[in-house]
């Protein structure tokens, strides 16, 4: 599941929870995720939550990264913060196609895929859904097409309302699904076609613009 990070006031329990209580409840609404999942600090212990509806929230885990699940009372100030596993959820990685097909992944959003084949390479991507696992609205992902085209072609749902995308060689684009369609930012991969050690200059790219959003 994604991990969620959203700039929040801090909320407080709006009664006391034990070291092995399972859910929460919050005093107001402060603004909390929806769907995904997201950490929250809670005096010195870190709790892994489910995004969701009203003031109550499950836990998914207790006494992550090191900390330990404790009791605490009533009106303990919780903040939404994002650590270094929740920072690696968030980024997603870097996925290399050496090969002229692939099929764009759940497991790639947030990240960037790279296809570095010389011949035209085929992308399948799968039709848009509705929930977390299956090309939902918070789905995205940035493709390079570095030494030849791709073309990109959804599954039933359409990209920029046309049933393909195609992307020359050193062209880039950013997919983003709405839960139905998807849509697409592209753009020129700045010539990286022929840039020496062009990976490693798209992965620091790519990074650079991530913490710029």
């Amino acid at each position: 599941m994604y991990e969620f990070l959203t700039y929040s006031e801090p909320a407080f329990l709006a009664a006391d929870i034990a070291a092995g209580d399972l859910s929460l409840t919050i005093d107001a609404d402060r603004g909390w995720p929806t769907a995904g999942q997201f950490r929250i600090l809670i005096d010195t212990e870190l709790l892994l939550l489910q995004g969701g509806a009203g003031l109550t929230y499950t836990i998914l885990a207790r006494g992550i990264e090191g900390t330990t699940a404790a009791a605490h009372w009533r009106l303990a100030q919780c903040d939404i913060l994002l650590t270094p596993q929740g920072g690696r959820n968030l980024t997603g990685g870097v996925r290399i196609v050496t090969g002229t097909t692939d099929t764009l992944q759940q497991t790639d959003r947030a990240g960037l895929v790279v296809y570095t084949s010389a011949s035209p390479v085929a992308v399948t991507l799968p039709q848009a859904g509705a929930g977390d696992a299956d090309f939902g609205a918070h789905w995205w992902c940035s493709v390079l097409a570095l030494h030849a085209a791709a073309t990109i072609t959804p599954t039933t749902s359409t990209i920029n309302d046309a049933a393909t995308l195609a992307l020359a060689a050193g062209q880039s684009a950013r997919l983003s699904s709405d839960g139905t369609n998807y849509y697409a930012e592209s753009g020129q991969a700045d010539g990286l076609a022929g840039y020496p050690n062009g990976q490693l200059f798209l992965i620091w790219k790519f990074l650079k613009e991530l913490n710029s959003m």
